[in-house]
Order: structure tokens, then sequence, then C-alpha cells
């Protein structure tokens, strides 16, 4: 095992190198540094994240790209499902011809909506993921968009975010761009979104009053990111939607 130092943080390299390579672009790296200045979140932390969850997309990036692709088009998920029954390849030809006409921010909008009345934003699962495009692990950085829906409602709700320092308030009404993006390599929303992920997670951790505190009482920072990623996203819970 290596260590990799990484705008001033370091993590231990126990991931793909190509991971590296992907956020060692010009564009992760500002992305990155952009996080890590507005949010005061860990570098490493945050690097060690988006490594861990894109080692785990290139395992599996035939499949993930599907996902992807799926999660962007307008294909009804009955017919997803029926086509995986068939094979890959089928699935593939469907999700091509229905990314002609891709999924609007209403479509999502509902299904998020559906998902949260249900208390099902947590769910997990191919079968999940297959009836819930919501619920899809998009792009190289495997971010679920049920996730990023329900931190951009915090974020904009929370008045110190005010000015948008993050540059996130046009998602607001077009969940279709904020899922194109997610799965779009070259551009920085995951980065940014792993970091208000790792600054709940730390808030979850240090939070004197909070019941999951370990080390809140001494007033502690964690900044590495094996206990960052024990936090999982299913601990970001949706807020009241801020309208």
């Amino acid at each position: 095992m290596t260590t990799t130092s990484y705008l001033g943080g370091t993590v231990d390299q126990i991931y793909n190198p190509a991971s590296f390579d992907w956020l060692n672009t010009l564009e992760q790296q500002e992305a990155i540094k952009i996080a890590v200045d507005v949010l005061g979140v860990s570098a490493g932390a945050l690097v060690g994240a988006m490594a861990e969850e894109n080692t785990s997309y290139l395992a599996s990036e035939t499949s993930q790209s599907l996902f992807d692709d799926y999660a962007l088009s307008s294909l009804d998920p009955a017919a997803f499902a029926a086509a995986l029954l068939i094979g890959i390849p089928t699935a593939e030809i469907l999700v091509a011809v229905a990314l002609i006409n891709p999924r609007t921010h209403e479509q999502f909008l509902a299904d998020y909506e559906a998902l949260r009345a249900a208390d099902q934003l947590d769910e997990h699962g191919l079968d999940a993921k297959v009836l819930h495009p919501a619920l899809a692990d998009l792009g190289p950085a495997n971010f679920k968009l049920a996730t990023a829906i329900t931190l951009l409602n915090d974020y904009l709700c929370s008045s110190s975010n005010a000015d948008d320092p993050l540059g996130l308030s046009g998602y607001a009404s077009h969940y279709d761009l904020l899922a194109a993006d997610l799965v779009d390599p070259d551009r920085p929303t995951a980065a940014k979104f792993y970091g208000l992920m790792l600054q709940k997670a730390e808030k979850w951790f240090t939070d004197a009053d909070s019941a999951h505190c370990a080390y809140g009482a001494r007033g502690q920072v964690l900044h590495f990111a094996g206990e960052q990623n024990s936090y999982k996203m299913s601990n970001v819970r949706p807020g009241p939607l801020c309208l």
C-alpha cells in the first residue's frame, strides 16, 4: 500500500490506479479544491470516497454504464426489467432508443417524492434501481441521485449558502441536468456532492448533541477517509423541502 498526497490531504492508495488518473484531471482537481475550500472537509476523505466508488464503478463498468443510460432515458421501468430478463444486449438497444427522449425533471421529481413519502430513499439492490431511476448510482463517482437531491435541498435551505458558493442552485428545478452531470466524468458535480455528504458526515460524527457522537465531546474532527466512509449515504435523511 502506498500513500498519495492530494491537496494537503493523504489517501492510502488501495484503489484502482485509473481512479486517480480521473481524479487528477484538471476538472476534478478544481472541483475538489472548491469543495474543500467552501465546505472545510478533508481533501483526503473526499478523494478517498471518490476513489473507492470509482474503483467499484470500474469493476463493473459495462453494467454501470447501462444503468446510467437507463436512468437518463425515458424508458419505462417495466420495459427495462423485461429487457434485462431477455439479456443485456436487448436492454442496451431499448435504452439507446429511449435516450433520444431523456427522462425529465418532472419524472425524476415524481420518483423522488414517491420514494420520500414511502421512506424508501435508502433502498438498495437491483430491483429497486430498476423500478426507481432516482435510486441509480450515477457516473464514475457512483453517486446516488436521490442522495444528491436530498443534499441539494438541504444546501439550498441553509441561509449560509444564500450566495450559492458551490454553484448548485441551477439544479433546483433541473434534476434531469443534475443526473446528466453526475454521469459526465468531466463535470465537477460529483465532487461537490461528495463534499456535502462528508460535511454532513463530519457533523454526524462530531456533534456533541448527536447520539452518534464519537469525538464531539473533545471537539475533534475526523479527517481521514476510512472513518468518513463508514458514514453511509443512507444516513443522509431528507428534511423539509425548501420552497
